[in-house]
């Protein structure tokens, strides 16, 4: 996140971290709520590369069904009780901020952050967790439209394309 902070304060217009202390106060909260969401997330896969670091054996010496079922359970919780939780924190932000950002009317880090957390979980990279598992959250799904549609990501992500 320290890059991002730096990246944001270079920012010419200002916007994408505000130096207002009441606007950075809340683009801080929500990177609060992102490094949460990571760490909720992490046992999900750590279950499956680093066992042993959440009292299970060590994947050479773990037997593949358990390991495979423990792995399913783990992330399969996640996704019916963790994510739903906090979709519904990232829910209220976006209403809060008017439908717009999640910080306000315009894009900070804490729309960026919050971007590269939520949308590993449209790409099914990971066994159980289904692509459509944000189907359900209509204003996450329409706030991440906005900011990969926003000018300065969309000029980020053509420059990368080429």
């Amino acid at each position: 996140m320290a890059m991002l902070r730096l990246a944001g304060e270079a920012d010419p217009e200002g916007k994408l971290y505000p130096s207002d202390l009441a606007a950075r106060v809340k683009v801080e909260g929500i990177l609060g709520l992102v490094e949460d969401m990571a760490r909720a997330w992490r046992p999900s896969l750590f279950v499956f590369h680093r066992p042993e670091l959440l009292g299970h054996p060590s994947s050479d010496k773990w037997e593949n069904d358990i390991k495979v079922a423990t792995v399913k359970k783990v992330r399969s919780n996640f996704v019916d009780k963790g994510l739903p939780r906090f979709m519904e924190y990232f829910t209220n932000y976006i209403k809060e901020s008017g439908y717009k950002y999640l910080a306000g009317e315009d894009l900070t880090i804490a729309d960026i952050a919050a971007y590269q957390q939520i949308s590993y979980f449209k790409k099914g990279v990971a066994d159980y967790v289904p692509k459509v598992c944000l189907d359900p959250f209509m204003e996450v799904n329409e706030w991440m439209e906005r900011v990969i549609s926003h000018p300065k990501i969309a000029s980020y992500k053509a420059s990368k394309a080429k």
